[in-house]
């Protein structure tokens, strides 16, 4: 992935990748982010974008726990980890 910057040098990069781990993962699916040409996304803007996808496993997947990953600065793993305990008050 090729790496930009800003003129303060804040580093860019024009791609995020977030794969998510189906059930025991036996599958996934890549969501590839690509910032618009010219320009990319700062370290504080990934963290917002893995912050909504955090948002979203949690939605589709609320009996599943799930682990971060990360495989490079702007490349992510959401891997299943089991099924949730139910706690029952």
């Amino acid at each position: 992935m090729k790496l930009n910057r800003t003129a303060g040098g804040v580093r860019l990069f024009p791609e995020v990748r977030i794969r998510v781990f189906f059930e025991n993962n036996s599958g996934s699916k890549l969501n590839k982010l690509r910032a618009a040409p010219g320009t990319g996304y700062t370290a504080a803007a990934i963290e917002k974008i893995l912050e909504d996808a955090a948002g979203q496993v949690e939605k589709n997947f609320p009996s599943f726990e799930y682990e971060l990953v990360e495989i490079g600065p702007a490349d992510f793993n959401f891997v299943w980890r089991g099924y949730r305990t139910r706690v029952i008050a």
